[in-house]
């Protein structure tokens, strides 16, 4: 049945060895309080899309499992909900906010890929301070609205991240460059699908791993008009499968090498490529309204298809 706090704060501790929190199968009750504070010994909410997945009304949630096991919630309150910290040692973490969610804190400290971490929001904003799910899990991000780091030092730490946004993933102040706003801080080691809906929304991605990443108009996708992306890695930039070229503004920087495609590199607006060691673009052209290289020694070009207005 429904356990409903008001205002208060709903605390269940089923912390002993193997044992479990679960719903309760009923569709119509809930878990309801101003925090909800859940610690398990084996999994919070049985298996990925079981009947078993805790649903609740919180503004606040706390959630641990002590042993191996998952944490599937489902939260409904529209107003939004502070996932405080969610916390697996061996096991997926998969939550679905009703509204507009901040994440302090989400973390699978045993990183296989199977102990993933999911989080996905049916209105407002997905506001990410830490979400760790160790080198070897994948993070997948879904929201109605944008993707934002909610602190200048957030960070996703995980193997593959996918992010889906009908807004923008990132802000960014200064069209130009992407400057001024707030990039989620991530260390990967892929780029799943990074999307975006919005017209003049952006793609802006600080990887500060140095494990090499590979953008393609495959994974990076804009259907909004006048949208930009803006993407930096300490490590190597493989971008040679091809960007959009249909983006307002396009950044590539790597800490390492930069590979551009044979098909060249296209931008409505300013194009800023940056190569620490060596960058190459060995056919096509460079099109856009303004370029700019820094590092320009570093960079071997296709100079007589380039095109820049």
């Amino acid at each position: 049945g429904t356990t409903d706090a008001g205002a208060g704060t709903v605390n269940i501790d089923s912390s002993k060895a193997g044992s479990t929190i679960v719903d309760d199968r009923e569709e119509s009750t809930r878990i309801i309080g101003n925090n909800v504070v859940l610690k398990a010994g084996a999994g919070i909410g049985g298996a990925a899309g079981s009947p078993d997945n805790l649903q609740t009304t919180a503004a606040n949630i706390t959630a641990a499992v002590t042993g191996a096991g998952a944490i599937y919630l489902n939260d409904n309150r529209a107003a939004g909900t502070t996932l405080a910290s969610v916390i697996t040692q061996n096991g997926a973490i998969a939550i679905t906010p009703a509204g507009p969610t901040l994440v302090p804190s989400a973390i699978s400290r045993n990183g296989p890929a199977s102990n993933s971490i999911s989080i996905a929001t049916t209105s407002g904003d997905l506001s990410v301070n830490t979400i760790d799910a160790s080198a070897g899990g994948d993070i997948s991000l879904n929201a109605a609205g944008s993707i934002l780091g909610a602190v200048a030092n957030n960070l996703v730490l995980g193997n593959t991240l996918t992010a889906v946004a009908g807004g923008s993933i990132g802000s960014a102040a200064s069209p130009g460059n992407g400057a001024g706003g707030i990039a989620p801080r991530t260390n990967l080691g892929a780029l799943g699908t990074l999307s975006t809906a919005a017209d003049g929304a952006v793609i802006v991605v600080n990887n500060i791993g140095t494990r090499a990443l590979r953008p393609n108009r495959g994974n990076i996708q804009q259907s909004g008009a006048n949208s930009s992306v803006y993407l930096t890695t300490a490590g190597d930039l493989d971008a040679s499968g091809g960007m959009s070229n249909t983006a307002a503004n396009l950044l590539l920087s790597s800490g390492g090498k930069l590979a551009l495609a044979s098909a060249g590199v296209q931008g409505n607006g300013t194009i800023t490529l940056n190569a620490s060691t060596a960058a190459t673009q060995t056919a096509g052209a460079l099109v856009a309204n303004q370029l700019l290289l820094k590092n320009a020694g570093n960079f071997t070009l296709n100079q007589a298809g380039n095109n820049v207005g």
